[in-house]
């Protein structure tokens, strides 16, 4: 039984990993995002499902990654989401920057290269700026057209329609990106301060079993026998959630995905907020052997019938 220790994981191949996944996985999503639209849209839920997909395809990459590093993760998650923002902007640029090469190469003998000057010139003497920018620029000069939809009888009917242009299309897109990026970065700091697992080479666990709980004026004994592995002592502290109130100290357990290596256990203190609702804190966290941990939540478990069945005759 060991205290447990939560340095930053950076394995060099896991960052590379998140690197190349986020840019891949961004690319893809912001894609896939564009071509969507074209069947379903609604003002600022869109970027918000596309946001919160991206979250969920991220912490996939998280968890194979193994990378144990809030910044860093977050960092990748920010990364993600302008990838996705760049493809969902970047490809009907590039569809309209392709489409009028090809009829400028259809219609005249102009090579590739000479096509997409011109296309570029365009752009610059309507907006001052060329390329992804000025395509931009256009698109915020002449307005985006939004049209929401809503549903009867299982049928898409047309509700509204409405156009953003200049300022107004900027700060639209400015929120989009926003949304695009928050949840993938907001779950890579959440993963990166999560428990990991060296002898499983895992991550534990995210949701925590709760083992047993030990009422608050038992808290010094508990400490001291955690310091001293006095793992039989402190099963005889254990009581069920309903035998005693809060705050007390709650004992939780967490295993590795994989199910390998050892078993965490968290030492938790609650309290109540303003509110009077039940919040938690952790006070101290240790490793165990499985073969140890087994044997501990036998012993809880056998002391916890004991106290039902106590109480049962008292009644």
């Amino acid at each position: 039984m060991k205290p447990y220790l939560a340095p930053n994981r950076t394995p060099i191949f896991g960052i590379i990993l998140l690197f190349i996944g986020s840019a891949i996985l961004g690319t893809a999503i912001g894609v896939i995002a564009y071509y969507v639209i074209y069947f379903i849209f609604c003002l600022f839920f869109f970027p918000l499902v596309i946001g919160g997909a991206t979250m969920i395809a991220y912490y996939k990459l998280l968890q194979f990654a193994k990378v144990r590093h809030s910044v860093i993760a977050a960092s990748m998650g920010v990364i993600t989401g302008i990838f996705v923002a760049l493809a969902y902007y970047g490809t009907p640029f590039l569809i309209l920057r392709n489409e009028f090469i090809s009829n400028v190469q259809d219609n005249t003998q102009a090579t590739a290269e000479k096509a997409s000057d011109d296309f570029d010139k365009i752009l610059t003497e309507e907006t001052g700026s060329g390329g992804f920018l000025g395509y931009m620029k256009l698109r915020a000069k002449e307005g985006d057209n939004y049209t929401n939809y809503w549903a009867e009888y299982g049928l898409p009917l047309h509700s509204f329609s409405f156009t953003l242009k200049s300022i107004w299309a900027w700060l639209y897109w400015f929120l989009e990106v926003i949304f695009f990026l928050a949840p993938p970065a907001w779950i890579g700091y959440d993963v990166g301060k999560r428990a990991f697992s060296e002898s499983a080479h895992d991550w534990y666990t995210p949701l925590p079993k709760q083992i047993c709980a030990v009422p608050l004026e038992r808290k010094d004994k508990l400490l001291f026998y955690l310091e001293g592995s006095g793992l039989q002592e402190i099963s005889e502290l254990a009581v069920s959630e309903d035998e005693t109130v809060h705050p007390m100290i709650e004992i939780y357990e967490q295993h590795s995905n994989n199910r390998k290596g050892d078993v965490l256990l968290s030492i938790k203190q609650t309290y109540r907020d303003k509110k009077a609702k039940i919040k938690r804190h952790t006070i101290n966290q240790w490793e165990i052997s499985e073969s140890k941990y087994i044997s501990f939540a036998n012993a809880v478990n056998r002391n916890l019938t004991n106290n039902r069945k106590m109480n049962e005759q008292s009644f």
